[in-house]
């Protein structure tokens, strides 16, 4: 009926043995308590183990609670809990990428002549539509004024800005004072999504960056300073080689990092299109 057991030298004919069988062995007392011990804590920790529950007289058993060490409870919620699940709701939140057709206006000072090429080619690739427009010489000052982006804006529709700017304002004394017109030109573009790509520095400026960076934030802001150039003669403007790598690092940030990540596949040709930008002189 069962497997034999030898305990000692004492042969008994049954796995399961009774207490009273055991008590019997009075020459094992000891021995007998420690059966019983184990026999006890094996019970529990199978009761606690199963999904039944146990009652005596109405009243239910309590379990151990040792179910907890190989079936963790997944309904308990800590706040550090929910200080992932909020990171990992913001993080879904930033790479859902809009699809939709832009009216993209890339606008800004003579470093706009470098990137509306790579741009050209990034919005034939993803269907947008680009309008550009290079205002020689221009500042924050000058697009503040007179409401002149608001102006643009409204000229082509826009619902995307890239403003390339900032290089004219590198050594300013003064810097402080530029505060009024950033402030400016980020209220006149409430209405549509606005990107700042800061200057391709050539030397250390006197804080147009971090004036930048401060007011409109760093989701907003592309840092060119911190990447290498190959210059011009002028040893300001980039390379036709290293705008259009400065274009494609642009167009990467906004798809990853920035507030308003759009379609911006990477183009299969280059300068497909013949570009025919907006040109003005600042003061005019």
């Amino acid at each position: 009926q069962c497997m034999d057991v030898c305990i000692e030298g004492k042969r008994f004919n049954k796995l399961d043995i009774c207490a009273n069988e055991i008590l019997k062995m009075k020459e094992y007392p000891l021995l007998s308590f420690v059966l019983i011990l184990l026999i006890s804590i094996t019970v529990l920790a199978v009761y606690s183990l199963s999904d039944y529950k146990l009652e005596v007289f109405g009243l239910d058993i309590n379990k151990s609670g040792i179910n907890k060490l190989f079936k963790p409870d997944d309904k308990i919620v800590t706040p550090d809990t929910i200080r992932i699940i909020d990171v990992v709701k913001d993080t879904v939140a930033i790479k859902q990428i809009d699809s939709t057709s832009q009216r993209i206006l890339l606008a800004g000072d003579s470093m706009v002549e470098g990137l509306m090429h790579p741009f050209s080619d990034y919005c034939i690739e993803n269907g947008h539509e680009l309008f550009v427009l290079i205002w020689y010489s221009s500042s924050s000052k000058a697009f503040a004024q007179k409401n002149k982006l608001k102006e643009f804006i409204d000229r082509y529709k826009a619902t995307y800005v890239i403003l390339v700017l900032g290089a004219n304002e590198l050594f300013v004394r003064d810097i402080q004072n530029r505060d009024e017109y950033i402030k400016e030109i980020i209220r006149q573009s409430e209405d549509v999504k606005l990107i700042w790509v800061g200057p391709p520095n050539w030397k250390k400026d006197t804080g147009i960056n971090d004036l930048i960076l401060n007011n409109i934030g760093k989701d907003r802001y592309f840092p060119s300073k911190e990447l290498t150039f190959d210059r011009i003669s002028d040893g300001a403007h980039p390379t036709r080689k290293s705008s259009q790598m400065w274009g494609t690092k642009i167009a990467e940030w906004i798809v990853s990092d920035s507030k308003y990540p759009i379609l911006l596949n990477k183009p299969e040709a280059e300068y497909r299109k013949k570009m025919n930008p907006l040109l003005m002189n600042y003061g005019k």
